[in-house]
């Protein structure tokens, strides 16, 4: 699914064959709806002028997706094996903060990497690619290490002993072949650098280790290696470090392998909840890599873990038994209670993790749903103060203290039918847990919708009221939504999810990666006259303003938390804000814009991406004013920018990204690929000056 115009065939190395997706494509498409030829191109040979843009598909990056282990990367490692890399960074008010435009930038003693012009999410093997092609990344040259993690960044108090390290090598030898075997056996990452990943890992702010994994009852020296050596995967591809990353990335093609290998051999494992916990962890790592390959395998693998859950009963109530503490259970019964109910939370929660996964997958990938709210029958996690409780002690005066643990725990279903119980329910489950289950719901109940408009949309039907049954469901989904809205707890979380859905709603995503080049010249042609409809309706101004209050809740993400996920929802807020302006400019010429611009001097200025704008309720309801959103704090040129200008826009959204960054540290592989993305459609409309 790479653009079939980049091919990667050995890094460092781009092949690029003729076809539609020429290097002036967006730019003269846009040109030929805008009308005359605002930026002209009148280069010479190589010379690169703004407004002139190379298009890839809109799933198709550019930027630093080589995750091969060079020899300065290892020399590196070697260097982290003697001394952690996360002991010596602290993190300062100078550190946390960024500057409009600039860039992060990879430690300098690494040198620049190099920017190969390759697919992410749509891979394309060559002959090159195949499994466990990258295994030799794993070898590290062997080392002890003085320094460790500072103790306030450690979760578990143990450290890992030698006998789980040997464990974890031998997963990974079960994989190696016989080329890189003894290789990977003397150079395998020393055990206080897999202990510190580790911990990395489970203290990570981004992590989902603290919803997953159960950390009170937690002793990693007692658990599955799998899902230990996953949790190092993890931590090393959260990793603020590019060569880091690429050892986490390789280990991560190990587990990926080695872990139904096991399954394999032993069936039973198939219901041990920390394998599939595993499996989990590498999903995550995997989708949100930056890299088309991992992505894809990423994408492809998550049906049969959810058949594995499926066919073990876990969506089902009746796997689940109620376990109470009594107020005579102490010593062992009470610590073997503990401990089952703790395994058997872990299990609930891993469900719940999936199905959250899965709607995400869903989101950034145009894809359907595998997993339907109405087969989740099982109850709630129970709630956070039970999940929290440090030991079993605590956790049985916790449960005394709960009186509404005598009512029946609810379930999704149960939620759906009266959202009311998201708001009384914080004794019964977790809200969190909950809310973010009944979100994932609603994002099916929006696809399902999506679906209907796109075969509906302007076509007569013998069967069917189209226009009376999506005006139906539309206000449906909107109480839905509102509903979930006042019933849940304010985050920063829980904002840019419910906005997100709500600009899901109202703007057809799909079309706009259409119309941005993701299938070439004849489709962004088909879908222009639909979205130029669309573009003069109130539903259009209702999805960019959701869209804009997107930007707004991405500005308060904390430092560094601005990817994976939440990346990619800024990355949709921000296509839509840019399709939303270009295509309303689109159908008026030059003289027509001035004297529009003429008359709207005088209106006032909407800024959508404040809360409770009365200006933003009279541009949707009214079309009057002129739209806008919040320039970047310090920027010299204004507090505001108009919809109107979107290169602008998209400049803006790009600074947002910037300020969440650490300058002295790399992005994540998948921002600077958005980065480049939106840089590119930033150029596309943009009027370069004379």
């Amino acid at each position: 699914m790479l653009d079939p115009s980049l091919t990667q065939q050995t890094p460092g190395h781009v092949s690029v064959p003729a076809n539609d997706h020429d290097g002036g494509f967006l730019h003269d498409f846009l040109q030929s709806i805008i009308g005359g030829d605002p930026f002209p191109r009148q280069t010479g040979p190589g010379e690169h002028v703004p407004g002139t843009w190379t298009p890839r598909n809109v799933f198709d990056f550019g930027a630093n997706t080589d995750l091969e282990l060079n020899d300065l990367d290892l020399n590196f490692l070697d260097g982290y094996n003697h001394e952690i890399p996360f002991a010596s960074f602290v993190e300062t008010p100078e550190t946390a903060r960024s500057v409009p435009g600039s860039t992060s930038e990879p430690p300098s003693a690494l040198g620049v990497e190099s920017l190969q012009k390759s697919s992410t999410w749509r891979f394309r093997p060559v002959s090159q690619d195949h499994g466990m092609n990258d295994q030799q990344n794993i070898s590290l040259p062997s080392g002890d290490t003085s320094k460790r993690l500072p103790v306030q960044r450690r979760v578990t108090s143990e450290m890992l002993s030698y006998t789980m390290r040997d464990r974890i090598m031998a997963l990974f030898m079960s994989s190696s072949n016989a080329d890189t075997l003894q290789k990977t056996m003397q150079s395998f990452p020393s055990l206080e650098l897999l202990d510190s990943l580790l911990q990395y890992f489970l203290s990570s702010k981004t992590a989902i280790s603290n919803r997953m994994i159960h950390l009170p009852t937690f002793r990693p020296n007692n658990a599955r290696p799998e899902l230990v050596a996953a949790m190092i995967v993890g931590g090393a591809t959260l990793a603020p470090d590019i060569s880091l990353r690429k050892m986490g990335f390789a280990l991560m093609e190990v587990v990926r392998v080695g872990v139904p290998q096991n399954i394999e051999r032993d069936n039973t494992l198939i219901g041990d909840v920390e394998c599939v916990t595993s499996l989990g962890i590498g999903l995550s790592s995997g989708l949100w890599s930056g890299n088309s390959r991992k992505m894809e395998i990423a994408e492809s693998f998550l049906q049969p873990y959810l058949t594995m859950c499926r066919r073990r009963g876990w969506f089902r109530r009746s796997a689940y038994e109620a376990i109470v503490p009594y107020s005579t259970d102490v010593g062992k019964v009470l610590e073997d209670k503990w401990h089952a109910w703790a395994k058997q939370e872990m299990r609930k929660r891993l469900v719940f993790y999936l199905f959250e996964y899965d709607t995400r997958q869903s989101v950034t990938l145009f894809t359907n749903p595998l997993i339907s709210y109405a087969e989740l029958g099982l109850p709630l996690p129970e709630a956070g103060s039970l999940w929290l409780a440090a030991t079993a002690e605590k956790w049985k005066q916790t449960y005394m203290s709960l009186d509404q643990h005598k009512q029946r725990e609810p379930s999704l279903t149960d939620l759906l039918q009266d959202v009311e119980l998201l708001g009384e329910g914080h004794d019964m489950f977790d809200e969190t847990t909950a809310s973010q289950a009944l979100l994932s719901a609603a994002w099916r109940l929006i696809w399902e919708y999506r679906q209907m408009c796109s075969i509906s949309r302007g076509h007569a039907s013998s069967w069917s009221n189209s226009n009376l049954l999506l005006s139906s469901r539309l206000t449906e989904l909107t109480k839905l939504l509102d509903c979930v809205k006042m019933s849940s707890q304010t985050n920063v979380a829980m904002t840019l999810s419910l906005e997100l859905l709500l600009m899901h709603l109202h703007i057809s995503l799909e079309e706009m990666h259409l119309f941005a080049g993701a299938e070439g010249h004849n489709e962004a042609r088909r879908v222009f006259p639909l979205l130029q409809e669309w573009a003069k309706s109130s539903s259009a101004r209702q999805g960019v303003y959701h869209a804009a209050q997107i930007v707004a809740a991405a500005r308060k993400i904390p430092t560094g938390c601005l990817r994976d996920f939440h990346a990619v929802v800024l990355y949709q807020a921000g296509l839509a804000l840019w399709s939303y302006g270009v295509i309303s400019n689109a159908a008026l010429t030059e003289s027509a814009l001035d004297s529009i611009g003429n008359a709207r001097r005088g209106e006032s200025v909407a800024m959508l991406d404040e809360t409770d704008s009365n200006g933003a309720q009279r541009f949707i309801n009214l079309n009057k004013g002129q739209a806008a959103i919040k320039r970047t704090v310090g920027d010299p040129s204004g507090t505001h920018v108009l919809l109107s200008d979107p290169g602008t826009v998209m400049g803006v959204l790009m600074d947002v990204f910037r300020m969440n960054g650490r300058p002295s540290r790399s992005s994540p592989p998948l921002v600077e690929n958005l980065l480049e993305l939106m840089e590119g459609l930033r150029l596309a409309v943009l009027e370069p000056s004379t």
